[in-house]
């Protein structure tokens, strides 16, 4: 691996930095990587539309069985797609449930305000008639 001193910093080349790593070093820093929302999004990118917004892309083998760890993320997803999108429609559909159950309360309470408020003008209605 090599490394530069720039300004006072030493600058390390990531691919080179990985590569120098043992098995558990590179786990590690690969699990920290792998959170990271631009990295989803990238890999995401590329696993569906095959090039991510900045033109990187994985290779694609053509075998029946993939080899590559991008070919391998696309045809995971492509297996288990159908009972993903099963359990996504069915967390929305619980978000949905819930939101309006919240809507009718909240609109519940603004309907037996507005029926305390009439009864409150009414009685008001009534005692300025009396006096």
């Amino acid at each position: 691996m090599n490394a530069t001193i720039k300004k006072g910093e030493i600058c390390v080349d990531a691919s080179d930095l990985i590569d120098s790593l043992d098995d558990d070093g590179r786990i590690d820093i690969i699990s920290i990587l792998a959170c990271h929302d631009q990295i989803i999004e990238s890999v995401a990118q590329q696993i569906v539309e095959g090039w991510d917004e900045c033109g990187n892309h994985g290779y694609t083998t053509y075998s029946p069985t993939p080899s590559i760890a991008l070919d391998k993320a696309k045809r995971y997803l492509a297996e288990s797609a159908s009972e993903v999108a099963k359990e996504e429609i069915a967390r929305l559909e619980r978000m949905a449930t819930e939101a309006n159950r919240k809507a009718r309360e909240a609109d519940d309470k603004r309907f037996e305000a507005e029926d305390k408020m009439r009864e409150l003008h009414r009685q008001l209605s009534q005692y300025t008639e009396r006096a």
